[in-house]
Order: C-alpha cells, then sequence, then structure tokens
C-alpha cells in the first residue's frame, strides 16, 4: 500500500463510525491532539449535512440553501487540502465522501437523538466551530 493510501486510511480511522457521543471528543479537543486540516473539514461538512438529515424539513428554505453551500465548500476544501497534501483527486474525493457519509450519519443520529441540543456540550462546542469556520 502507498504511502498516499496509508496516510487516507489513517486519516478515516479516526472517524467514530458508530461511537457513541459521550467516546466523541469535540471538534477543538481533536484539532488541539493535532488532527489535520482534512479532519476538520469533514468533520464539520459532516455536522452541516447531520443539521440538514436531521432538522432540514422544519428550516427555511434560505438556512437549508445555506447550510448546503456550508457543506459544498467544506467538501471542496478539504478535496484541495488532500491533494495538496500529495494525493491524486480521485483518492482525495473518496477519502471525502467516506468522512462525510460518516460523520453526516453521526451527527444526523446524535442530533435527533438528544432533545435539548443547547445544553449539549458536543453540539455546542461543535456548532460554535464549525461555524466559526465558515464564517471565516
Amino acid at each position: 500500500m502507498s504511502a498516499r493510501r496509508l496516510a487516507g486510511a489513517a486519516l478515516l480511522a479516526l472517524i467514530p463510525a458508530a461511537a457513541a457521543a459521550q467516546d466523541t471528543p469535540t471538534l477543538r479537543d481533536a484539532v488541539a491532539a493535532g488532527e489535520p486540516p482534512a479532519y476538520i473539514g469533514m468533520r464539520c461538512a459532516g455536522f452541516f449535512a447531520g443539521g440538514l438529515a436531521a432538522f432540514g424539513d422544519d428550516l427555511p428554505e434560505d438556512l437549508r440553501t445555506r447550510t448546503s453551500n456550508f457543506v459544498a465548500l467544506l467538501v471542496v476544501t478539504t478535496v484541495a487540502t488532500l491533494e495538496e497534501g500529495g494525493l491524486d483527486r480521485p483518492t482525495a474525493e473518496a477519502q471525502v465522501t467516506d468522512g462525510l457519509v460518516q460523520w453526516t450519519g453521526f451527527y444526523e443520529a446524535h442530533m435527533r437523538a438528544t432533545p435539548n441540543l443547547d445544553a449539549d456540550p458536543l453540539y455546542a462546542a461543535d456548532s460554535a466551530d464549525c461555524i466559526s469556520i465558515v464564517s471565516g
């Protein structure tokens, strides 16, 4: 296996496919532990996509559109980041797609299962951090 593929496999191994929220560090804790920019992009894309999956029907159209645009921006940026790190485009796109699917599923399930998101530390921290990332 090439170094590029090993790096990609290592990145995907960091994504908690079925981890309970209490076992998942907040994004800021993951960043403090040294997660790379691609991880951050995939996780925030999944956060926003998970919110759309969980609550999209209840959101105003303009908010759904803006959130979809955030997801698209994060996906494109994350693919570019992986390419800059040496991955070819198809491999980068595949890794981002896999990460997006896993994080979207994680966040959708977490958001649906959490009755009071405002009081949830994982949601509150990741919401603030991901909004900060797309707001500049």
